[in-house]
């Protein structure tokens, strides 16, 4: 992850955050967090939309991924159930 050279995508920073606070690096987890939120606000919130839509098969390592991303300071739903993209239906176009 650290060799990602990919400015606004946001995978890097969301990456370096569970890694980092994986590893109790918490100063570099929560610096990553903050540049994860200011390309993806509301990253928390679909998260795991987000581990299905390019991950189709993440679902081993997705709680660890996603506990990285809480202790690192993210709010994540507990639940898929509570996730953002379930809430309100899809737009159309």
């Amino acid at each position: 992850a650290l060799k990602i050279n990919m400015p606004g995508f946001f995978w890097n920073p969301a990456m370096l955050a569970a890694d980092y606070a994986q590893l109790g690096r918490m100063e570099k987890a929560q610096a990553e967090v903050k540049k994860l939120l200011g390309l993806y606000p509301d990253f928390g919130a679909n998260a795991r939309v987000e581990m299905r839509k390019w991950w189709w098969n993440f679902q081993e390592g997705s709680e660890s991924y996603l506990e990285g991303l809480r202790k690192a300071g993210l709010e994540i739903p507990d639940t898929p159930e509570d996730d953002g993209f379930r809430k309100e239906p899809a737009r159309g176009g």
